[in-house]
């Protein structure tokens, strides 16, 4: 694909830009310096750019990392991404935090015979923001902020079936199959619009729901428990990624589970930003607000002196 998008993450300490050029990230910064959010967010897209000798309006879109995570870095990402959008009269994208991480590991390369993805960011007070993840990148589960105190704590997340990362679903009615009452299950298609996808409930325990894609072609289809993702516990292989690790490894950790705590990083935005602009999910500017998932909490400074 012939194009140009800036992307920009902020979401956490790390602050990064990248430049997309068709299937390459031609340039990157980064800096995870304090402050370094609105210090050097929008001196990085200026280098980046002028690395490659091209002005804003050169590009075909900003591809913001929308979140969930820093409240303030979230902020600056989402103004600076606005501001060149407007200052460029190009328009905006924006992708999953979470999503990002997912695309990263995939990037450097999943070991074989994992199953699953857990993208974990810090979401301070002992929690993390998080979702389950296939290993092709299909996310399971709703995105939610938990307290991981064990194994447990996964089956929490509320399962939702994704069709395709953001492609359309096929609905159901009631009396489909004789004696299953069907169940809607929340999905946010690449457009950002909450959809529902056919889930079939039997007897609140476990359900299982085929994948359908855009061209009606029925997909892989994980089973879905009422606590959580089937298998997730026994899987030889789950994947955990982000700056939300370190305070689950300790629970967490086992045979076949595996830890890498990195941040998320503007250059592993491709496949999600290039997906975003190809089915034209392009934001409302004036309106887009970052994905903060809770409430921003003003704490009190500590004295200097």
């Amino acid at each position: 694909m012939d194009c140009r998008i800036i992307l920009l993450e902020t979401s956490t300490s790390l602050c990064s830009v990248a430049l997309l050029e068709g299937d390459r990230i031609t340039a990157c910064r980064m800096s995870d310096s304090p402050r370094a959010h609105a210090s050097q967010t929008a001196p990085f897209v200026q280098e980046v750019l002028e690395e490659r000798g091209l002005r804003v309006s050169d590009c075909d879109a900003v591809c913001l990392s929308m979140g969930p995570g820093s409240y303030t870095g979230l902020r600056v990402g989402s103004s600076t991404a606005k501001g060149l959008c407007f200052g460029g009269g190009i328009p905006l994208l924006a992708v999953s935090t979470l999503d990002v991480l997912v695309a990263q590991a995939l990037q450097e390369g999943l070991p074989k015979g994992y199953e699953f993805i857990v993208p974990m960011i810090d979401a301070r007070r002992m929690e993390v923001y998080t979702a389950i993840y296939s290993a092709d990148g299909q996310r399971l589960t709703e995105i939610e902020p938990i307290v991981v105190e064990g194994w447990g704590s996964l089956r929490s997340l509320r399962s939702v079936e994704m069709t395709g990362m953001g492609s359309g679903s096929v609905g159901m009615t009631e009396g489909s199959i004789p004696g299953v009452e069907p169940a809607a299950s929340a999905v946010i298609s690449s457009g950002g619009r909450e959809e529902f996808s056919p889930v079939i409930s039997s007897g609140g325990r476990e359900v299982f729901s085929p994948v359908i894609s855009s061209g009606g072609r029925e997909e892989s289809s994980p089973v879905i428990s009422s606590g959580g993702v089937a298998g997730v516990e026994k899987s030889p292989g789950v994947l955990f990624i982000g700056d939300g690790v370190a305070k689950c490894e300790a629970v967490l950790a086992r045979p076949g589970a595996t830890f890498l705590q990195e941040y998320p990083r503007a250059d592993a935005m491709k496949a999600p930003a290039l997906r975003e602009f190809a089915a034209g999910a392009f934001r409302d500017i004036a309106y887009f607000e970052p994905f903060y998932l809770k409430d921003f909490v003003a704490t009190v400074g500590k004295k200097l002196f």
